[in-house]
């Protein structure tokens, strides 16, 4: 498992209070988000196509990313599941079904969205967005 450097906190503490400028925390959390879900559509295409999406991770899950933030350790893939879980009208047991099918893959989305942010706040570079095994 990933873990956050303090840098890497302060960034994303400064995204969730909104503050954008073009060199700011939240460009650097956006380019990991859209990297971490660029990896994530490429190893769950099925889960990328069902909803769990940059809408989702935008608005859906903007409250699972601020407790995130508060205390890292309080979020997990089935924290994420569950927030994907809710934007669907489905009985509870099926809920429950999809939401233990999700965690793996949000677990995965979790650590590399982790990974993406240290590289960042180390001052690393990862190559331009990884499309399916291929840099663009």
């Amino acid at each position: 498992m990933v873990t956050l450097n303090t840098v890497t906190i302060n960034r994303m503490k400064a995204w969730i209070n909104g503050y954008v400028t073009p060199n700011s925390p939240t460009t650097s959390f956006q380019q990991a988000l859209i990297k971490a879900h660029s990896a994530f559509a490429c190893r769950h295409p099925e889960w990328a196509a069902s909803l769990f999406d940059e809408h989702f991770l935008n608005y859906t899950a903007q409250f699972v990313f601020q407790r995130y933030i508060n205390n890292p350790a309080s979020v997990d893939g089935l924290t994420l599941a569950r927030a994907w879980a809710s934007q669907l009208w489905l009985g509870e047991a099926k809920r429950r079904e999809l939401v233990t099918e999700l965690v793996p893959a949000a677990e995965f989305f979790l650590n590399r969205l982790a990974s993406e942010l240290n590289a960042q706040s180390m001052g690393v570079r990862k190559s331009e967005q990884v499309i399916c095994g291929e840099q663009q």
